[in-house]
C-alpha cells in the first residue's frame, strides 16, 4: 500500500504543477463583466481550453519546440523507466528470499535455481540466477571449502556489475533535459527582450507597441514553459532514482544472506 500511496501522491504533485504553470493560458477564455450571448457562448465552446493552450504556446515563439521536444523526451524516459523499476520488478521479495532459504539449507539448488528462473525478468531474479548458476558450476568442476566461496562471491559480484547499473539506465537524461528547458525557456527570454527593445528604437510607435507586446509575450512564455516542462521532470528524476536505489539496497541485502545461507552448507 505505501507503494501505491507514493505513486498517487506523485501523480498529485504532477497535476497541481502542471495545473499552476499552464493556468494562465486560460486568461483570454475568462471574461468577466460581460453580458453572455448566445455568439460569445459558441465563442467560448469553441475556445477551450486545448484551444487556449494552443494559442499560449504558438505566442511563446520557436523557443517553445525544443522545449516541447525535450518535455516529450521526458515524459517517454519517465515512462519507460516507471514500467521497469515499479510493474517490472513487482513481486514479494521476502518470500521468494524463504522459498530460496528453504531450498539452500536442504541443498536442493536446482530448486532454487527454478526458482530464479521464474522470477529472472527482475533485477533480483536475475542476479541470483546469475550467482546459482556460477556455484552449481563451480561446484561441478570439483571446487570445495574457499575456492568454492569465492567461486560463489565471485559470480554474485559479477552479477551485480551487469545488472544493477540497468536500474539507473537513462535516469540521467532527466536531469538534463530538466536543465535544458530551464535554460532554453532563458533563452527564449533574452531573445524576446532583445526583441522588445530592437523595436523601440528601429519601428514607429505604433508598429513598435506591437512588437515590443510580441517580444514581452516570448519572454513570458518561454521562460513559463521551461519551468512547467524541468519542474516535474526533475521530481520524476528523483522519484526514480529513489526506487532504483531501494531495490539495489534490497538486493544487497537478501544477496548477502543468500551467500552466508550457501556458506553455511558447503
Amino acid at each position: 500500500m505505501s507503494k501505491v500511496k507514493k505513486i498517487v501522491d506523485l501523480f498529485l504533485i504532477l497535476a497541481i504543477l502542471f495545473c499552476v504553470g499552464l493556468a494562465f493560458a486560460q486568461d483570454d477564455a475568462v471574461d468577466t463583466d460581460i453580458v453572455l450571448t448566445e455568439k460569445t457562448e459558441e465563442v467560448k465552446t469553441e475556445r477551450g481550453f486545448i484551444a487556449s493552450l494552443i494559442n499560449e504556446f504558438q505566442v511563446g515563439g520557436g523557443w517553445m519546440y525544443p522545449i516541447l521536444f525535450l518535455g516529450l523526451g521526458a515524459l517517454a524516459i519517465a515512462l519507460e523507466r516507471f514500467i521497469k523499476l515499479f510493474l517490472m520488478q513487482r513481486f514479494n521479495t521476502g518470500e521468494f528470499y524463504i522459498k530460496l532459504k528453504t531450498y539452500i539449507r536442504n541443498e536442493k539448488f536446482d530448486e532454487a535455481i527454478k526458482i530464479c528462473q521464474a522470477f529472472q525478468k527482475t533485477t533480483m531474479g536475475s542476479i541470483f540466477l546469475y550467482g546459482l548458476k556460477g556455484f552449481t558450476e563451480a561446484k561441478e568442476q570439483g571446487k570445495t571449502g574457499r575456492d568454492l566461496g569465492f567461486a560463489l562471491q565471485q559470480s554474485f559480484d559479477e552479477a551485480c556489475l551487469n545488472e544493477l547499473p540497468k536500474l539507473e539506465k537513462r535516469l540521467h537524461y532527466l536531469e538534463t533535459f530538466g536543465n535544458m528547458a530551464t535554460l532554453m525557456g532563458l533563452l527564449g527570454t533574452i531573445f524576446g527582450l532583445v526583441q522588445s527593445f530592437a523595436a523601440l528604437g528601429n519601428l514607429p510607435p505604433e508598429e513598435a507597441n506591437q512588437a515590443l507586446t510580441n517580444g514581452i509575450a516570448i519572454a513570458m512564455r518561454t521562460t513559463a514553459f521551461g519551468l512547467i516542462v524541468a519542474l516535474p521532470t526533475m521530481l520524476v528524476k528523483s522519484f526514480l532514482q529513489g526506487k532504483s536505489q531501494n531495490i539495489a539496497n534490497e538486493i544487497d541485502e537478501y544477496g548477502v544472506k543468500i551467500i552466508n545461507a550457501i556458506n553455511k552448507v558447503i
